[in-house]
């Protein structure tokens, strides 16, 4: 077996894939080395291309916030490649001599309309992490909504920093208050039960600067921000 082959069958994503498929996939991937301090994607870069970090970690930024880093294994712009995003929602750094296996788009297509099980592995490591993804993020959006959640960390979804910013303006001194009392203030739903003001995710609509929070374990519900409005029948 090549060494690239022989590399990507030590990651974890492609644990079980048959070596002949890694094989046959070795043509389609580059190679990408990183520097300390070398940036590998820019926020709103287009999102053509897919990449596992074999070696090093990178910190991910949003805005110029670090939330997070990437450690080994791990994919890089899975959500542009597998979902239709056109650009890049953050921008990786290197914070340590890093390599990168890099697929393009293209290449990515080739695999799947060839059915390959290198594909397939991708696909399902993408899915996971979205998946774990969501699930932290519901769990941090639940807490806030419930007044007990503290200032965002460096590490949470950059959407928690936002809301944030948008119930608190400017840089947060305090815990961010819980959103029932600003949603009693609203009109419409001083009528609301003082309770919960929880409603069905049908009577909303999502537009510019809303948010809606799901709540509860199977997201059947949401929360709408201050701003959100009934949805017109």
């Amino acid at each position: 077996m090549a060494q690239l082959a022989l590399d990507l069958a030590r990651l974890p994503v492609f644990a079980g894939v048959p070596r002949a498929a890694l094989e046959a996939s070795e043509p389609l991937w580059s190679v990408i080395r990183l520097e300390s301090g070398q940036t590998f994607c820019r926020e709103g870069d287009p999102g053509d291309s897919i990449a596992i970090l074999a070696e090093g970690e990178c910190s991910v930024s949003v805005g110029g916030i670090a939330i997070g880093k990437v450690a080994r294994g791990e994919l890089v712009g899975e959500v542009s490649a597998f979902f239709q995003d056109n650009t890049r929602s953050a921008e990786l750094v290197a914070v340590a001599p890093t390599t990168l296996y890099v697929l393009s788009a293209n290449r990515l297509a080739r695999l799947r309309v060839g059915e390959s099980p290198v594909y397939a592995a991708l696909l399902k490591r993408a899915l996971e992490e979205v998946g774990r993804r969501v699930l932290r993020a519901n769990d941090r959006l639940t807490r806030l909504v419930e007044g007990s959640h503290q200032r965002p960390l460096r590490k949470d979804p950059s959407a928690l920093a936002r809301l944030w910013r948008a119930l608190v303006p400017g840089k947060p001194p305090r815990p961010c208050p819980p959103l029932h009392p600003l949603l009693r203030a609203l009109p419409r739903l001083k009528s609301a039960d003082p309770g919960t003001l929880i409603v069905p995710s049908h009577r909303f609509r999502p537009i510019r600067s809303q948010a809606f929070l799901p709540v509860g374990s199977l997201g059947s519900r949401r929360v709408a921000c201050p701003t959100a409005k009934p949805a017109s029948s």
